[in-house]
């Protein structure tokens, strides 16, 4: 949907809502129709809502309904101060939405690989609202036939293939 950021996972202030609420104004006025989606519950919701400007929705849907809405996206908000195992962020690449997010933890492992498009934990609401535009302007894309995302079965491989290495250096 023309315009339609979607932010998804639970409702905590270190998840950043409120980096993308803080642009939204700036980002609407070269993209009127921009309007901003929260999708989840949890301890922030009732001070997020406080803070919660025009153009601005929180759904807490079930998983197949939050589902839907990410994939209407034109672009997915990944503004968390620290995520170990972006899950959303995975969703939403896999769907093709562009991801706009913080240069930390697993995110800013995605963005060294080029999937994400990755800004500083001190960007500026300006420098927030100017990434989101030119990713939305960008249009969707197939990541399937570029390149194969993790999925849970290879991370678990991949940390049990440490684990035996290290079990048999100690032997």
């Amino acid at each position: 949907m023309p315009g339609r950021i979607v932010s998804s996972s639970r409702l905590e202030r270190y998840k950043g809502y409120h980096r993308v609420i803080e642009a939204l104004p700036i980002l609407r006025s070269s993209l009127p129709d921009a309007h901003l989606v929260i999708l989840g519950s949890g301890p922030y919701e009732h001070e997020l809502r406080l803070e919660v400007a025009d153009h601005v929705s929180i759904d807490p849907r079930d998983r197949g309904s939050m589902a839907r809405e990410l994939a209407s996206a034109q672009t997915l908000a990944a503004f968390s101060d620290y995520e170990a195992h972006p899950v959303a962020v995975m969703e939403g690449l896999a769907l093709g939405v562009p991801v706009v997010g913080f240069n930390v933890a697993g995110i800013g492992d995605l963005v060294e690989e080029g999937l994400v498009t990755g800004l500083s934990p001190v960007a500026s609401p300006e420098a927030t609202a100017e990434a989101l535009r030119t990713t939305m302007e960008g249009g969707r894309r197939s990541l399937a036939d570029t390149v194969s995302l993790p999925t849970w079965e290879t991370c678990a491989d991949q940390l049990a293939d440490v684990y035996r290495a290290v079990s048999a250096e100690t032997k």
